[in-house]
């Protein structure tokens, strides 16, 4: 391009056709500039027959003279050439003249070059004409230049301009840059297999053998090393009358990875198919298998391939291709709607035929494969022998008709409830035991079958159990019994006994009870009667044992009451112990009796008011034996005999008669003697007075844990210090 000294426009140089070696015709001003072989003159239209005047500035390469007044022609009235930056002097227009070496003429030169004017302005006017020609297609080639450039620099296909005589690289476009990852000025001059085909090096295969490569792939490295896979495609072009290599390349690197793993993935899916324990199938829209698993022939004893050939109607029953068909119909009208779901499945049961003729029970899972509109092509499913589980359902159907004519003709009522206590299933026998008909109770709320007594009584016990479940840590099959009165048809009440469990689903989730119930009427009846009879046993054995223990009072008047004293504290220790009410009475009965044995002691000795010899106290010592020599036999509910020969052992074993010691002893002997020691310490007796209640506290809490047992010394302690306890009168 050229820069117009006149007015900055910039342009090409025009073609040397028009004799314009190293100037041109400025579009914008119309001023002409040229360089002259011989001493001639130029102007353009400016200068015409009306002007008459002419202003010339220099364009060569140094300074002119100042000025040049008059060319002496008669065209030319004024030639001035100024040195002020090409300003222009008001009303002239522009011509420029060029000499000889591009230096100006002198005042004669000037008017010399200047005396063929006439015919100047006739070939400027041709002149012009051609200029206005060559300004239309060179704007139509700006434009075609400007449009290749926009393609050049946007397209993301990579483009590099080779010298196939030396693999040169002399042009590369900005998505070759960009995959390269080098810049523009560092890949221009590089050699090509730097780059593209780095095992070529050396070869360049369009122009040793001229073969045009079409979507061929290569390797392309990246400025860092990297590798890319491209596609590529070659051709010859002619740029500055030689022949380059324009290639053209798209990168494929993402595209080979996806079809990487497409082909691992079709190798799992495939892997998975033919290891499954189902047949996995596809089939087109006219039911012709396009795959089948391997495991077809474990369920049909078939190949693949002879099942795969065979016709539908012969590979199942009748009724399963009508199922299939009825299946398939209802598919394709789902289809129709706008609303489908297109990841739906279908699963089915039908028959398909075995090679030894027998049927085989099989699943049908499937769904349609579809292209990417979303439209149905085929169909994937899977086929799974259920032979197992139909013979599972037919035995767990027999199984349940057992139950059910167990459950229909057994006294005991069966029934299920929900976790809201709705029943949900009673058996038959509920007639029989309540009066209502499985029909009515099912109708019922459970405050219709209950009294409220025992709605309280199963709330309670829901309560607890749903606290047990939310531990984690309890039996899911435990069970709990109780008893409850339920509400007879006929308006009265019944007692019945429940067993209930869970009722979970496969997560082990309580979803609801199961219960059996049963009438237990004539149990409490009888049991009441026990109970009644066992009181008044229980009343008789107390006045057998309260003769007993007059009669040892009969034996040892300074004893008289001594027996009942030590009675009631016992028990009253045993109570403070927490121990069971059964167990209370059993150290209650042995205490009042505990001196049973004094019978066989001569009655001297016992009143004898001095300290005993002793021979008598070995007399006295054998009323422990003498004792349980008579309470033995005697069918108690409790160790009363043992209490009896055991209340005066020592825990230390310095007691007698056995000299037993710790845990050898019964807890209720051990409470016993620590009861009767007090009492003793306490009371008044035939060779001393009484000592006094603190004294006989004093003994018992410096000797616990070495005489005495220290839980039964505290419990005491805590009695007579705490408790304010007091023996009766």
């Amino acid at each position: 391009m050229k820069t117009c000294p006149n007015c900055g426009y910039q342009r090409r140089p025009i073609d040397d056709r028009y004799g314009i070696i190293s100037a041109g015709e400025c579009p914008k001003c119309r001023v002409i500039y040229r360089k002259m072989e011989t001493p001639a003159a130029r102007a353009n239209d400016a200068v015409s027959d009306t002007t008459g005047k002419i202003k010339h500035e220099s364009i060569s390469d140094r300074s002119p003279s100042n000025k040049i007044d008059s060319a002496g022609d008669s065209t030319i009235e004024t030639i001035e050439i100024q040195q002020d930056n090409h300003k222009d002097t008001e009303g002239y227009r522009k011509a420029y003249l060029v000499a000889d070496n591009n230096r100006y003429a002198g005042r004669s030169a000037a008017t010399h070059h200047l005396t063929g004017f006439t015919t100047l302005r006739q070939g400027g006017q041709e002149l012009e004409r051609i200029n206005a020609e060559f300004s239309k297609h060179e704007a139509a080639t700006v434009e075609n230049e400007g449009k290749f450039k926009a393609i050049w620099e946007s397209v993301q296909t990579g483009i590099v301009i080779t010298d196939p005589e030396n693999h040169v690289i002399v042009d590369v476009n900005p998505a070759a840059v960009r995959m390269i990852g080098a810049s523009r000025e560092e890949i221009i001059g590089s050699v090509y297999h730097q780059y593209i085909r780095p095992a070529e090096v050396g070869q360049c295969p369009v122009a040793d053998s001229g073969d045009l490569a079409n979507r061929s792939e290569c390797l392309l490295l990246t400025s860092g090393g990297g590798k890319r896979q491209v596609i590529k495609t070659a051709a010859n072009v002619t740029l500055g009358g030689r022949t380059h290599l324009l290639e053209n390349f798209v990168d494929i690197t993402g595209r080979k990875q996806a079809e990487k793993s497409l082909r691992k993935s079709e190798e799992r899916f495939r892997l998975l198919a033919e290891n499954a324990k189902d047949a996995i199938w596809t089939m087109d829209m006219d039911f012709q298998y396009s795959y089948l698993s391997p495991y077809v022939k474990q369920i049909l004893d078939y190949t693949p391939e002879e099942y795969m050939a065979k016709p539908l109607k012969e590979t199942m029953t009748a009724a399963s291709v009508e199922i299939c068909r009825r299946v398939f119909a209802e598919e394709l009208a789902i289809e129709a709607k706008d609303d489908k779901d297109l990841l739906r499945s279908r699963t089915f049961e039908v028959d398909h035929l075995h090679r030894n003729g027998k049927t085989v029970p099989v699943e049908i899972k499937m769904t349609f494969i579809r292209n990417n509109a979303g439209r149905a092509i085929g169909i994937l499913g899977y086929t799974r022998d259920i032979t197992d589980r139909k013979q599972a359902e037919e035995m767990l159907k027999k199984s349940e008709e057992k139950f059910r004519f167990l459950a229909e003709h057994m006294n005991d009522n069966i029934f299920t409830m929900d976790m809201n206590l709705k029943t949900t299933y009673v058996s038959r026998s509920m007639e029989k035991l309540l009066g209502f008909t499985p029909e009515e109770r099912m109708k019922q709320g459970i405050t219709e079958q209950v009294t409220p007594a025992s709605l309280k009584v199963i709330e309670q016990i829901l309560s607890e159990e749903l606290e047990r479940e939310q531990t984690g840590l309890a039996d899911p099959d435990r069970s709990r019994k109780f008893e409850v009165e339920y509400y007879h048809k006929n308006g009265t009440a019944v007692w019945v006994e429940n067993v209930i469990s869970g009722i979970r689903d496969e997560q082990g989730i309580l979803t609801g009870i199961h219960g059996v119930s049963r009438d237990i009427t004539e149990r409490r009846e009888a049991e009441k009667a026990l109970r009644e009879s066992f009181g008044r046993l229980r009343k008789a054995l107390g006045a057998t044992v309260q003769a007993m223990a007059i009669a040892v009072e009969t034996r040892d008047p300074y004893t008289a009451g001594h027996q009942r004293r030590v009675a009631d504290l016992a028990r009253t220790i045993a109570t403070e112990m927490g121990l069971s009410g059964n167990a209370k009475d059993g150290i209650r009965t042995a205490a009042m009796i505990h001196d049973l044995g004094k019978i066989s002691v001569p009655s001297e000795i016992l009143t004898k008011p001095a300290k005993l010899t002793d021979l008598e106290f070995s007399l006295i010592k054998t009323h422990a034996w003498s004792g349980y020599d008579i309470i033995k036999d005697i069918d108690f509910p409790w160790p009363v005999a043992r209490m009896i020969l055991e209340h005066h052992e020592r825990i230390d074993g310095s007691g007698y008669p056995n000299g037993l010691k710790g845990e050898q002893l019964l807890l209720e002997s051990r409470i016993l003697a620590v009861a009767d020691v007090v009492e003793s310490m306490a009371s008044h007796r035939p060779y001393r007075p009484g000592l006094g209640i603190e004294k006989a506290l004093e003994d018992i809490e410096k000797n616990r844990g070495i005489l005495y047992d220290a839980e039964a010394v505290d419990a005491c302690l805590d009695l007579f210090r705490t408790k304010s306890y007091a023996f009766p009168d």
